[in-house]
């Protein structure tokens, strides 16, 4: 049977843990569910508007379906930059590719609204 090292070409476990990040296709996949989540969220939210569908409140479950939306794309984001970073990714490595324009605009603005 061969030995841990050959298997992984002599690779340290830093280096293992790395190829194992998350992202890629099947990240995408994930990803545009969410969104699509998302968006059908907010094309019904501003339906039920333009219909007068809406009262005063914030709470309409037209708002539910937008938030809850937004708040899973929000939480796949923000677990898989951390699952990648607690597998020995620098923060800025952890976030997936052509994820990073969204990420740093986004924060600023997070800080910016509270």
């Amino acid at each position: 049977m061969a030995s841990t090292s050959v298997m992984n070409e002599g690779l340290s476990l830093s280096e293992i843990q790395k190829k194992h990040y998350i992202g890629g296709i099947r990240f995408d996949r994930v990803i545009t569910i969410f969104i699509c989540w998302f968006l059908g969220g907010l094309f019904l939210d501003a339906w039920a508007h333009n219909h007068g569908l809406v009262d005063k409140t914030f709470f309409t479950p037209w708002h539910a379906v937008l938030y809850s939306g937004y708040a899973a794309c929000a939480f796949v984001l923000v677990a898989t930059v951390f699952i990648n970073h607690l597998r020995g990714n620098r923060w800025q490595e952890a976030i997936p590719g052509g994820y990073r324009c969204w990420a740093y605009p986004y924060s600023w603005l997070l800080v910016w609204v509270t």
